[in-house]
């Protein structure tokens, strides 16, 4: 049992992520291991394979030094520990229950009188002590003795890096006592340091004020895009190259098509000035990554754009933002931000930092398909999206971040009203 904090003292034996047999290489996890401070990957830093397991997953209250695990150099010695037990490495056996006594014949007068032989057969011990060194000697032999073996096994030594003073180089149970292990090698640094670009500031300074400033509250719902992708396919078969629409532009013009029908969501709160400014137009921020950080071009009038113009206006824009090109008109303002993150397939859904001074966005995971009921009661597979609304509640009550969310889900939906 491995001490992984300074004030362990013993620790609960968690999944174990090797098994028997399995080979290990330097920073694979071994083992969960519950301390007094945490729930800890224990990473084993050297070759080998796991022979057995001592402490099986559960295992509660393992005292620090006591063998959980028996590692040997090469595969071909697993099968020496197939029996290996905790008594045979040194550690404390559980009580063991005394055996069923079976009648015995009665024996023999003769058999009374004459003492039984003792007969010595170190080959088969019968001692833990002899176990032991019967199992010692089956491990990578390395031109040891079997007490140096037993030694170094006790110290958690690697008896290969012990130099043998015995003849031929036998490596004796005094060298493993004298053992000094040599100086560390220099590692390379842990870290590196980047100095905050001038946008990382303003990124940091805008969002750590928003999330203090703004009192979010979170509204998810799942959307059914299937018909969504339908259209999108028929429509960019239809267009000869002349565009290819994506999943977000149909979102973009959604969001603009739900701000419009629910306005209260399309607006920021101005404190100072003592007012909620609601706006007409839906502009729509798009989260873009770039290489000096997050930035949210405008679609501007997206509510009054086809699905070919907004398309058209999303490259440009995230294109000059990867270039450090955008115009301060370009990025600045907006009532309404997207953050897309469904281009990864590993996103099923997140939540995002409102972009003030605007009082919400929307965050977009994966489309997944997920198994839903057919009209003949059957199982069907219906592909969806899950959205999640950051909403100010300054300016934004829950009922209408819901009903701003409901007027999403039918434009999302029945797409062919995004075209009327």
């Amino acid at each position: 049992m491995p001490a992984l904090s300074p004030t362990m003292t013993a620790g609960n034996v968690g999944t174990w992520q090797k098994q028997p047999g399995d080979t290990i290489v330097p920073g694979d996890v071994l083992v969960e291991i519950e301390t007094d401070k945490a729930q800890m990957d224990f990473e084993y830093q050297d070759e080998g394979v796991l022979a057995k397991i001592l402490k099986p997953t559960g295992e509660k209250d393992v005292a620090v030094g006591n063998p959980i695990a028996v590692i040997v150099e090469d595969a071909d010695d697993v099968s020496a520990f197939v029996d290996f037990t905790v008594a045979d490495a040194g550690g404390a056996p559980k009580p063991a229950t005394a055996p069923k006594e079976e009648p015995k014949p009665e024996p023999e007068p003769e058999a009374k009188l004459a003492p039984a032989p003792v007969v010595e057969t170190p080959e088969q011990p019968s001692s833990f002590e002899g176990k032991l060194e019967t199992s010692l000697e089956r491990l990578p032999s390395l031109n040891a003795s079997p007490a140096a073996k037993a030694l170094a096994l006790e110290k958690g030594i690697a008896i290969k890096e012990v130099k043998g003073t015995g003849r031929s180089g036998r490596i004796t149970e005094a060298d493993v006592k004298n053992y000094k292990p040599s100086a560390p090698a220099a590692v390379a640094p842990t870290s590196i340091d980047i100095p905050l670009t001038a946008m990382r500031k303003v990124i940091a300074q805008r969002l750590t004020e928003s999330k203090n400033t703004n009192p979010h509250y979170y509204v998810q719902s799942s959307l059914s895009v299937s018909k969504l992708l339908k259209l999108r396919q028929a429509l960019n078969a239809s267009a000869n190259g002349e565009y290819k629409l994506s999943v977000n532009d149909f979102l973009i013009k959604a969001v603009a098509a739900a701000l419009l029908k629910v306005p209260q969501v399309n607006s920021s709160f101005r404190e100072a000035e003592g007012i909620i400014k609601q706006y007409s137009t839906a502009d729509i921020s798009v989260a873009v990554a770039t290489p000096v950080g997050l930035m949210t071009p405008i679609v501007q009038n997206a509510h009054a754009k086809g699905l070919a113009a907004i398309s058209k206006d999303v490259k440009s824009l995230a294109a000059k933002a990867r270039d450090g090109k955008l115009k301060p008109e370009e990025y600045q303002g907006g009532t309404f931000t997207i953050s897309n993150m469904g281009m990864n397939p590993a996103i099923e859904r997140f939540t995002a930092i409102i972009n003030p001074p605007q009082a919400g966005i929307l965050a977009v995971g994966a489309v997944k398909k997920v198994p839903v009921e057919g009209k003949d009661g059957g199982i069907e597979w219906d592909e969806q999206i899950v959205v999640s609304g950051s909403f100010d509640h300054r300016a934004v009550d829950g009922a209408v971040g819901a009903e701003f969310m409901g007027a999403l889900k039918k434009f999302v939906e029945n797409p062919l009203e995004l075209l009327l």
